[in-house]
């Protein structure tokens, strides 16, 4: 199978994609829909964007399984929580959490996201008040402060003062400046370079690699906080009274959910989790809570900051809602939020790719045939056991035979008349791979959407927002699997985050 030449034994494409994040692009125009490229010391990778082998990956988890590597990678940081485990350890977990995460349990969190994000609105507020044409704010560094805030109170009944003052932020939010140090550095690509490499190969752990120290303070800082949460949150279930409404178990918070699900008298003993498992769940849902939902914000105001007319049809329609608190049902009615949402996370996934290895011999079908080096046509993809598969989720959700012509174009308007096409794309959400799909679906990601809806609604009524850089200067930065929005420096350096002019909205004018 053809495919682009490795520059090295030993490093392979790997610094050439950790540098380019659209290099797949490039070479799935060059050698279509799948080729081969090669990793760390010659391993190959096989990606794939035919929607047919793509469907048979993701709905058939139990021969393609998450990576070695990227399961290392999860667990050094995060522990034994869901993103770090496969198998029937995956199954039990998940078992145990789709409770927290059910459509009635999200709904009643509704008002913390309302809460936080007024509390964000009114900070930006205030510091805009006396300045009439605006202020430059890095939007994206304060998205991920009220993410912060938002999966502590909803996640876990706890306040991490992430949208304290600058003078107040470091002491009391230590979590937010262990994650700041580790992954929004400007060190932090080199360390998750590093990371990379010894998830890869483990044995190389022992080395003191730049970031190491880093890495054992924001996990040090995360076991705490989460050992913590989960002696507290088991005592009060052990002490409440199951006959009695109790103050704890009313609470609706995530993980006050699960300890109920866990401890549960229907949950036989074998099929609990660990303290210690439990606890994992914690710096997991921040993970994944935090970075992913931040990005998808930050991204959809710099894109209806380059689009006035997205951003002026949006102000109108959230603001013929007479309300600051709106419900679960007001903020799922509105049709171009919708349509801007779905818009946003098709075109800007926060985890542009993912990865497979198949444990058994598998037969990949395709949509199209391919043809090999000596002219000769396949109907399908023989995939050997342990083969690495790429999954190119964004390079799906933009697949112009799949969405048409104008695939890489920010068009809201697209979802009024979908082609018949993307009915094919085995995602969990609006057929798109963002969220993706089968048994590893992300069992946050109707948390996530009400959590972007209510900040979209409290900020874009309230603010315009111009681009306060030239938009080329704006660019999405790979740390790990996440891609969230950086600015390119004068020395071709990369420091995460999105500067936009920030001015308030005259509702008057």
């Amino acid at each position: 199978m053809a495919g682009p030449p490795s520059p090295s034994f030993i490093f392979g494409n790997f610094h050439a994609l950790v540098a380019d994040s659209s290099l797949t692009s490039q070479w799935r125009r060059q050698f279509g829909r799948n080729f081969r490229f090669r990793l760390l010391f010659g391993r190959v990778e096989l990606h794939t964007s035919d929607i047919k082998a793509v469907a048979r990956i993701v709905t058939n988890g139990s021969i393609y399984n998450k990576t070695p590597s990227n399961l290392n990678f999860a667990r050094d940081l995060l522990g034994n929580g869901l993103l770090s485990v496969e198998g029937e350890e995956h199954k039990r977990q998940r078992r145990i959490m789709n409770p927290a995460f059910a459509p009635m349990q999200i709904r009643a969190l509704t008002e913390v996201y309302v809460e936080k994000a007024i509390h964000l609105r009114d900070v930006w507020a205030h510091q805009v008040a006396d300045n009439p044409d605006g202020v430059v704010l890095d939007v994206s560094g304060w998205f991920r402060r009220v993410t912060l805030a938002v999966i502590g109170q909803a996640g876990f009944n706890y306040e991490f003062n992430a949208l304290a003052s600058e003078e107040e932020k470091e002491e009391s939010n230590p979590l937010n400046k262990a994650f700041n140090d580790l992954q929004h550095s400007p060190q932090s690509q080199l360390y998750a370079r590093f990371r990379t490499v010894q998830a890869v190969f483990p044995a190389l752990k022992i080395l003191p690699v730049p970031g190491s120290q880093v890495m054992s303070q924001a996990r040090a800082v995360m076991r705490a906080i989460s050992g913590q949460i989960i002696s507290t949150g088991k005592a009060e279930v052990v002490a409440a009274d199951s006959k009695e409404e109790t103050p704890f178990m009313s609470k609706r918070d995530v993980i006050s959910l699960l300890l109920k699900s866990n401890l549960s008298a229907d949950v036989p003993e074998t099929h609990r989790m660990s303290d210690r498992d439990m606890a994992a769940q914690i710096p997991t849902l921040l993970f994944a809570g935090q970075e992913t939902t931040s990005a998808v914000i930050s991204w959809t105001l710099h894109v209806m900051s380059l689009q006035p007319r997205v951003q002026t049809k949006l102000r109108d329609e959230l603001l013929s809602l007479d309300t600051d608190n709106p419900t679960t049902e007001e903020l799922n009615g509105l049709p171009y939020l919708e349509c801007v949402v779905r818009e946003t996370l098709r075109l800007y996934p926060p985890v542009p790719y993912t990865q497979r290895v198949a444990t058994q011999d598998d037969v990949l079908p395709l949509a199209e045939p391919w043809m090999d080096l000596r002219g000769e046509v396949h109907e399908n993809l023989l995939v050997p056991k342990g083969q690495i598969l790429h999954v190119p989720i964004r390079a799906v959700n933009t697949d112009p035979e799949i969405w048409g012509p104008d695939a890489l174009e920010f068009v809201p308007e697209r979802w009024d008349a979908l082609p018949e096409a993307i009915s094919a794309i085995p995602g969990v959400y609006a057929h798109l791979l963002t969220f993706f799909g089968g048994t590893h679906n992300c069992i946050g990601y109707r948390f996530a959407l009400l959590e972007i809806k209510a900040i979209l609604y409290a900020v874009v009524r309230a603010f315009e927002f111009t681009p306060a850089i030239p938009k080329e200067r704006i660019v999405p930065q790979a740390l790990g699997l996440i891609h969230r929005p950086a600015v390119v420096g004068e020395d071709k350096s990369q420091i995460s985050g999105l500067p936009l002019v920030v001015r308030a909205y005259n509702h008057e004018a």
